[in-house]
């Protein structure tokens, strides 16, 4: 089900910085020819499933191939991509707002944390049993029907309904009972305040200021917002920041020093280190790559 993974950097891939606004949204693709790699990098937590055929996705770990029956889970602003390699090929693939599941509680069991199976590492998905394999192909099966239905007030309350029950079946059978976070009531509310000041604000913005923002102290604020969003919140806004300098660097002319300076970082060579973190090479070369 799983190609052995191989050293992978996106320094020589086009890579499409988006930020999906939309809850919650469910499409299936079909594919009749292999075709080359795309790569993607967005705010929206993304769940696929292969129905038939095989799929080639490439991440941060390096590359798997995945075949019938098998799922991939992508966390906020992850780079990934994926390469049809087996046909006919038919995916379905569930983008979702990371609020929908931050927020999300459940009074028989307020604990469950539904945003944790998206930031596992990859090997977890590739090595299901047939029984769980069965049963994320049913709730596939379904959520199928549903994509395939026509618009209705209720039809993606059953998309998130589905959502749910998939993401339930990877916690039952996945997850150690203590890597659940701990119910903290309305603890979304409570740090939505930083979220907004991130996305309102080119400029850095301190885990001391998002903290204010949510009338926290800096260390109950930093655990309440990694147990709710499964990073720092430095990490969250640094990834915001880095995507959009990403996006501009291949959408404007403007100097690499003038786009650090409006995302908020220290001078170009601050922001030449990050950029190499998160995306395998220097500003320069990804504009080049790009832009020739």
């Amino acid at each position: 089900m799983v190609g052995k993974p191989e050293p992978f950097s996106f320094a020589d891939r086009q890579i499409d910085c988006r930020l999906h606004t939309e809850p919650i949204r469910a499409v299936r693709h079909i594919y009749t020819c292999k075709h080359g790699s795309l790569f993607d990098m967005h705010y929206a937590l993304e769940l696929g499933f292969v129905l038939k055929g095989q799929v080639r996705r490439y991440h941060k770990e390096g590359q798997s191939d995945i075949e019938r029956g098998g799922i991939w889970l992508c966390e906020m602003w992850e780079p990934h991509g994926y390469e049809i390699i087996g046909v006919p090929c038919e995916v379905l693939v569930i983008m979702v707002s990371p609020e929908i599941l931050a927020k999300l509680q459940f009074e028989e069991n307020p604990a469950i944390n539904w945003m944790l199976p998206f930031s596992l590492e990859k090997q977890y998905f590739f090595n299901l049993s047939k029984g769980v394999q069965a049963s994320l192909e049913d709730c596939a099966k379904r959520l199928g029907k549903v994509i395939d239905s026509p618009p209705s007030p209720t039809r993606l309350c059953r998309i998130r309904l589905l959502l749910l029950e998939i993401l339930l079946v990877l916690h039952e059978n996945l997850l150690q009972a203590d890597a659940i976070a701990q119910p903290t009531p309305n603890s979304f509310q409570k740090i939505n305040r930083a979220i907004r000041l991130t996305f309102g604000s080119k400029k850095l913005v301190t885990t001391e200021d998002a903290a204010h923002a949510c009338g926290m102290n800096r260390k109950a604020f930093s655990k309440l917002f990694r147990d709710m969003m499964n990073m720092r919140y430095s990490e969250f806004n640094l990834r915001h920041r880095i995507s959009n300098v990403a996006k501009q660097l291949i959408g404007t002319d403007s100097p690499i020093k003038t786009i650090a300076f409006e995302w908020g970082f220290t001078d170009a060579s601050h922001m030449h280190k990050c950029f190499l973190k998160h995306y395998g090479c220097s500003p320069k070369e990804y504009r080049r790559q790009r832009n020739p």
